[in-house]
């Protein structure tokens, strides 16, 4: 989702009883504000996993974490 879209997302969600399980905000940089958020809901309320992401590093090269949540979207 766009970042300025998430209160509002889980908002709405929460009126139709469903619950947000992980939340990840991403950005571009350490540097920059976040520019996105994802979002996992359930129906059942559980703990919740809280991250944040930047998806390149200060040498410009993407970061461990990107690498990661993509690999197997670049296979």
């Amino acid at each position: 989702l766009p970042f300025h879209r998430v209160e509002q997302f889980k908002n709405l969600a929460t009126e139709l009883n469903f619950f947000c399980r992980e939340e990840l905000l991403v950005r571009q940089t350490e540097n920059h504000t976040f520019f996105r958020g994802m979002l996992l809901f359930g129906r059942n309320k559980m703990n919740t996993s809280d991250g944040e992401m930047s998806i390149k590093n200060k040498e410009g090269n993407y970061t461990e974490e990107f690498n990661r949540l993509l690999n197997d979207y670049y296979l």
